[in-house]
């Protein structure tokens, strides 16, 4: 503002305040421009972002970072929890990014879903903490999350649930395929073309002995359908796989120390390389249509990490082993040919018309349970189980509102617990009637409490409970 003295218009301070204001804009880009070669904790989130077509890095809840071929940008954004700080959330949470949605982060055992848009981070979903899908593989196929095995809850799981953002519930797919992975947790795993691609994994046989699974599959996320690929032939690449287990990744690169593995999925090829620089990657994250690459790097003086643009060229040199990254097991056509089938034929057909007779003078009295389809292995969620043999075990029925340690959760109203709960048991209810001829009321019992009237006690139907004694 100027000031006049005198009659005379005095324009030094609206001088001095240019200058100000100059050095306060170039010091701002200072600061900004600074930030290339800035540092972050160990702790963090780091992912390409389809929203921003750039890679992104969160390590506080004030700002994020992007990084392009044009340089880096800080964003400031907004964090809202009411039950994390930042640093937990960044320990608890893992990150991947869908297309014109935002950047979603999921709990690493399941459930629970924030959601990073317009730059607000908050919770998305309506669901709770499964704590059952620890060292799960989180991917994106055909723009819904999908989150694959893992553990927790004492086992290992080799289900898929998909998260339904209408609901902001999770639901457990139904899959089909000649063979599905056996349960595992820590498998690499890649999505290409929305097919998703697991390689290896880790299951738990007692306390002190870790089995390591050699095999590959593909899981087509249209169809629902698993397909076993074969078995891994590389050492090396096994070796890798195993010790550079990531949550979620798009990125067709495992490493360990100097050692690095580029793997290429529709080719079934895989390249390794060896260089002292690698021991210095904490993580590669690629680009889905280019061949950029931000290399998030340790630095050896503390405990810190940058990040900076790289190249497949950059990084990569002469391989020093290329191979075959799975092989198909070849089913040997037998060289007897037909001549011991017409040798059976005539027994086979004397033992099926004996028994045909004898079964003709038995009466078989079957409940219209008995004649119904069997009840898939793995069919029941962990929780689903443990509430069944609870029911089983009670043969009476126990209070519906005994459920409640199962959802609760500090800083949670009641109608939200009761939500939680209703959610479930409906749930299950669709299930029970999937695999028996009784409709979802008449699976579970619910009758009012002779001694309190308000509360209802829950059983299951006679018919379904000797079912599942025989299924459990």
């Amino acid at each position: 503002m100027a000031i006049i003295r005198n009659g005379v218009i005095d324009t030094s301070c609206m001088h001095m305040k240019k200058l100000l204001l100059s050095i306060f804009v170039l010091t701002s880009m200072h600061t900004v421009l600074g930030r290339d070669k800035a540092e972050y904790s160990l702790n963090y989130f780091a992912i390409y972002d389809y929203n921003l077509d750039a890679f992104l890095v969160i390590d506080d809840s004030a700002t994020y970072n992007t990084y392009d071929s044009e340089g880096h940008t800080v964003h400031s954004y907004c964090f809202l929890s009411e039950k994390y700080s930042f640093e937990q959330f960044k320990t608890d949470f893992i990150a991947l990014s869908i297309a014109d949605q935002g950047v979603y982060f999921l709990h690493k055992g399941g459930g629970t879903t924030y959601l990073l848009k317009n730059d607000t981070l908050k919770r998305h979903d309506q669901s709770f903490n499964h704590i059952s899908q620890y060292s799960g593989s989180l991917f994106c196929a055909n723009d819904h999350l999908h989150f694959f095995g893992g553990y927790g809850l004492f086992t290992e799981k080799n289900y898929t649930v998909r998260y339904d953002t209408a609901t902001g519930e999770w639901y457990k797919i139904q899959t089909v395929g000649a063979e599905i992975p056996k349960p595992r947790f820590g498998c690499f795993s890649k999505v290409v073309e929305d097919n998703l691609y697991i390689l290896g994994g880790q299951r738990q046989m007692n306390t002190s002995k870790v089995a390591q699974f050699k095999d590959a599959w593909k899981f087509r996320a249209k169809e629902k359908e698993w397909e076993k690929l074969g078995m891994l032939v590389s050492p090396i690449v096994l070796q890798l796989i195993e010790k550079s287990y990531t949550s979620c990744t798009r990125s067709p690169f495992v490493h360990r120390g100097n050692c690095l593995a580029h793997l290429d999925l529709l080719k079934n090829k895989y390249s390794y390389y060896e260089d002292e620089f690698f021991e210095t990657i904490d993580r590669i994250i690629s680009h889905p249509t280019t061949d950029e690459l931000l290399l998030v790097r340790r630095a050896s003086k503390n405990q810190r990490i940058s990040c900076h643009i790289s190249s497949l060229d950059e990084l990569l040199s002469y391989p020093i082993e290329k191979g075959v990254l799975y092989e198909v097991p070849v089913v040997k056509e037998s060289t007897l040919g037909i001549l011991p089938w017409l040798l059976l034929l005539p027994g086979s057909l004397l033992i099926y018309f004996t028994l045909l007779k004898l079964s003709s003078f038995k009466v078989v009295h079957k409940s219209h349970l008995q004649n119904e389809k069997s009840i898939p292995p793995n069919f029941f969620s962990p929780l689903e189980k443990e509430i069944l043999l609870l029911l089983l075990e009670k043969e009476s029925g126990f209070l519906v509102s005994d459920l409640n340690h199962y959802f609760d959760e500090e800083f949670l109203s009641y109608p939200a617990l009761k939500k939680r709960r209703e959610t479930f048991i409906r749930y299950l209810r669709t299930k029970l009637s999937d695999v028996s001829d009784l409709n979802q009321l008449e699976v579970l019992i619910e009758v009012k409490s002779e001694k309190d009237r308000r509360l209802k006690i829950i059983s299951l139907h006679p018919e379904l409970r000797e079912k599942l004694l025989r299924h459990f």
